[in-house]
């Protein structure tokens, strides 16, 4: 089951970004009784191997060199925690659940 769910998460991932084409993102996934972080993406992301192996693996090393010289995309940075952004939608939960006809009662 976890890996159906990985697929599936990798092929919306794959389709979000070809019809947004954003330059930077962030998904973060609460847990909505505890407050607990379930998920916390970023895009771009990177590979934390290449820190490790950059010594011995040139391609590597490229990559990191581009990462650290990358001022625009940023792709270090944690944007769920190191950025301000004006929160989505919290109505969006509310909206979808009644479109699939669910009678859950939910208050913001």
């Amino acid at each position: 089951m976890k890996n159906l769910k990985s697929r599936s998460w990798n092929t919306e991932a794959a389709a979000t970004e070809r019809i947004l084409e954003a330059p930077g993102g962030c998904v973060i996934v609460l847990d909505a009784k505890t407050g607990a972080v379930l998920a916390n993406a970023n895009y771009p992301d990177f590979d934390p191997a290449d820190f490790v192996t950059q010594d011995v693996n040139p391609d590597a090393a490229a990559r990191v060199s581009a990462m650290l010289q990358d001022v625009e995309s940023r792709p270090l940075l944690n944007r769920g925690i190191a950025e301000t952004y004006t929160p989505g939608s919290t109505l969006q939960a509310d909206h979808g659940d009644r479109g699939f006809g669910s009678r859950r009662d939910f208050t913001v």
